[in-house]
């Protein structure tokens, strides 16, 4: 038999879904073919429902080609259902494409049958590469933290298309897929889900995240409410978020890491007390509510507090916005205490990629301290560790123009865009560094630019529309300052005049000084 007719054979028992017919004509395709041969006979064992023989094939595939995407994949998840995720992630990383490819991912992760000018085998044709990229997102979704290493717009626009070749490789091979998700105790679509909430979250796009999660009925799996808690915290519906992390924390058998978060996201929501509490103590009754929120911090410590970095990081911040006595290395007065730095430079320690520590500990240096040179490099820290970490931009932006290098805070606002096109805070003080530099005579015309990016990656910030507007005006483009002027004032205006033709009396202007220490 030619291996065209042996090929053309596998294709049609495969779409009529005889794969246990497949793993013999695989094998006896040429050697020429054997990667071919070699991804049949996975797919065929994974519809059988053999997944350790899967797993023994897709080990076969890698000696002959170690980049085999099935074999790869497969093993990948292998590994992380057995809890091996450093393993299963150096295999998932294998998959990935380089990055200055000019390939999509999917195809990328194209069949191995393409490289070969195979042709004919429409059914696997479709799944296997496909299957291939759900493989690695399922590897993903599987590993601790999930999407970490990419930025939140790279991480949505990975699942986009992680979604679409998922749905593909179902279309081609449904068997093949269902059977693959029940042997290695799978939820594709689920975890899908789950990985772009928390993409959601890291974006800081909280009403999002809270509307794709109502849009799934409601479910209040553990994994799924720890994620939409977090996002009633970072949206200020704080009596929702406790309520609803207290119920998921009832659950048996938690992982201690979805424990943690739980736990963080209740104690949080309840040392922030109203829908719109400040952070900081109020002016008038600052005596009660530091009392109040003493009794959440114990509460937090004696339900075992202090195991997770992020746990040590919450209880620095719930102690350092109780006030000047609580926030150094011990409490004044109690020297036996630790203070809120104690507990930032615990969570350094236990983890290093953790951007609101280093904001935190560069505010102690700032305040406690006055050491500016720290201070400055933990805010810069924060910010290339997470660019939406807008506090610590702008105080290392302060830090680095106060110093007069203004060239050095440029740098530091570009990478900080490069790395994120949702910085708007990023975009903003670059408008504003431009319109500086050009009031001197030595800006690049940039500022219009600058501030249209920032209202778009922040549309509901009047503060950006106004800058916006005072640029179309300063370069005399009068109406686009005007759509912009009003855009600006609808938004400062929480009672919007329902009149289309408003009365031309100016409204008052929006604060142009946020606060750069809101968390």
């Amino acid at each position: 038999r030619t291996a065209a007719a042996t090929m053309a054979l596998l294709g049609a028992r495969g779409a009529s879904g005889s794969w246990e017919r497949v793993a013999p004509l695989a094998r006896a395709l040429p050697e020429e073919h054997a990667a071919l041969g070699a991804t049949l006979g996975i797919v065929a064992a994974l519809a059988g429902g053999d997944a350790d023989g899967a797993v023994e094939l897709a080990k076969a595939a890698l000696r002959q080609n170690k980049r085999h995407a099935w074999g790869l994949g497969l093993l990948a998840l292998d590994r992380a259902r057995k809890g091996d995720h450093a393993r299963a992630d150096a295999l998932a990383e294998a998959l990935r494409p380089k990055p200055n490819a000019s390939r999509s991912l999917a195809d990328t992760l194209g069949i191995e049958a393409e490289a070969l000018g195979v042709k004919g085998l429409s059914a696997a044709d479709a799944a296997v590469g496909p299957l291939g990229l759900a493989s690695l997102v399922w590897t993903l979704c599987r590993r601790e933290g999930g999407l970490e290493g990419l930025s939140a717009a790279a991480a949505l626009q990975a699942l986009d298309e992680a979604e679409a070749a998922s749905a593909a490789a179902t279309e081609a091979a449904p068997q093949a897929m269902a059977t693959a998700a029940a042997a290695l105790g799978l939820r594709p679509q689920a975890d899908l889900r789950r990985l772009r909430l928390a993409a959601l979250l890291r974006g800081r796009r909280y009403a999002e995240a809270l509307a794709a999660v109502e849009a799934e009925g409601g479910q209040e799996e553990p994994e799924l409410a720890a994620l939409r808690a977090e996002a009633m915290v970072g949206a200020g519906a704080f009596a929702g978020a406790r309520e609803l992390a207290a119920a998921a924390l009832a659950a048996a058998d938690l992982p201690e890491g979805l424990r943690a978060r739980l736990r963080c996201a209740e104690a949080w929501a309840s040392y922030c007390g109203g829908e719109s509490a400040p952070l900081d103590l109020p002016a008038a009754g600052a005596d009660d509510e530091r009392r109040r929120r003493l009794k959440v911090i114990a509460a937090f410590r004696s339900g075992g507090a202090s195991a997770s970095w992020r746990e040590q990081a919450l209880l620095g911040r719930m102690l350092w916005h109780l006030g000047q006595d609580y926030r150094g290395q011990t409490l004044a007065g109690n020297a036996a205490e630790p203070g809120a730095v104690a507990y930032f430079l615990k969570a350094a320690k236990a983890n290093s990629d953790a951007s609101v520590v280093f904001l935190y500990l560069g505010k102690y240096y700032l305040i406690l301290k006055a050491d500016h040179s720290r201070a400055l490099k933990c805010f810069q820290k924060s910010v290339d560790l997470d660019p939406l970490e807008a506090a610590a931009g702008r105080l290392a932006v302060a830090a680095l123009r106060a110093q007069g290098q203004a060239a050095l805070a440029t740098q530091l606002l570009q990478r900080a865009v490069r790395a994120s096109a949702d910085a708007a805070w990023a975009w903003h003080l670059l408008g504003e560094l431009d319109v500086e530099a050009d009031a001197a005579g030595g800006g690049s015309d940039n500022a219009v630019v600058y501030f249209l990016q920032a209202a778009k990656a922040a549309p509901q910030e009047a503060l950006f529309q106004r800058s916006l507007a005072e640029a179309y005006e300063a370069r005399r483009k009068y109406t686009a300052a005007l759509q912009a002027y009003r855009r600006a004032a609808a938004l400062c205006d929480p009672n919007p005049n329902p009149n289309p033709n408003p009365s031309p009396s100016p409204s008052p202007d929006p604060d142009p000084n946020p606060n750069p220490n809101a968390d």
